[in-house]
């Protein structure tokens, strides 16, 4: 399986007690609800040592993103500029960025249109609400510096917890709030439709993120050589470890079919 030199592996806000492993945002993609004690890159954006911005998300909730959601519900999130970031990737670097801006009540990825491609910008994202909340809160940074950090410190060991609340895990489709006193608060960090300059727009209807689900591959056909396969993330079985047979799977890293550069999938032989 191809992958790209390096992944986002940690995320630190020491200020604000923050330090989280960092994984893959495809291994649980949506529908279902993302997985705790974790944050997650999403793969269509761009590694911290790339160009382009680099988009972490995790839960609002104890020991992951929390204090950044009570930081900004005070006084605008002035408190916020300013503020340190480190996020480490699995090649022993550490990017610290600075926050700079704070943006509340986000439904789409309109803030990424407004960020230089050509220069490299961090996006957390954490929820603002219950489980059900449309309203995501973005916020950005800069890169301030970068220098190499100890491999240990820079590839913590990732425990994600499944916390889907009950109307996910009995199936059924997130569409209000919980019940009172229901203290599971969720955030879904889809893989956007990525375009360079149009801004994507907000989901059409009802979902568990709020933002726009990307346009994925999801069948490969050859007809004439008798192979017809779902298609899967291929970061659904990251390494080291063996991909899934009876399936194929795009390279997260890579384009979409519909986008310019290279779709690339995968299945064995």
């Amino acid at each position: 399986m191809l992958q790209p030199p390096a992944y986002a592996s940690r995320v630190v806000v020491e200020e604000l007690g923050i330090d989280l492993p960092i994984i893959s945002g495809d291994l649980q993609p949506p529908p279902n609800y993302p997985l705790c004690d974790v944050a997650a890159y999403i793969t269509r954006f761009s590694q911290p040592y790339e160009t382009g911005v680099t988009y972490l998300s995790a839960h609002a909730q104890k020991g992951m993103f929390l204090p950044l959601l009570e930081a900004a519900q005070r006084d605008d999130g002035k408190e916020l500029k300013g503020v340190t970031v480190d996020v480490y990737t699995s090649d022993a670097m550490r990017y610290r960025y600075e926050i700079s801006e704070v943006v509340p009540h986000a439904v789409d990825y309109a803030v990424v249109a407004t960020l230089p491609l050509e220069e490299r910008t961090l996006v957390l994202q954490t929820s603002e609400g219950p489980f059900g909340t449309t309203e995501k809160l973005q916020v950005v940074a800069t890169p301030v510096d970068e220098a190499p950090a100890d491999p240990a410190e820079a590839n913590p060991e990732a425990k994600p917890r499944d916390c889907r609340p009950d109307p996910l895990k009995s199936g059924d489709p997130a569409t209000s709030a919980p019940p009172a006193g229901e203290e599971v608060v969720e955030v879904v960090a889809p893989t956007p439709d990525w375009q360079p300059v149009p801004i994507p727009s907000a989901s059409p209807g009802p979902s568990a993120s709020g933002l726009a689900l990307a346009h994925v591959p999801s069948r490969v056909v050859v007809d004439e050589l008798g192979i017809d396969l779902p298609v899967i993330s291929g970061d659904l079985q990251p390494p080291p470890n063996y991909p899934f047979c009876d399936v194929a799977a795009y390279i997260t890293f890579l384009g979409r079919p519909d986008e310019p550069g290279t779709t690339y999938i995968t299945a064995h032989a």
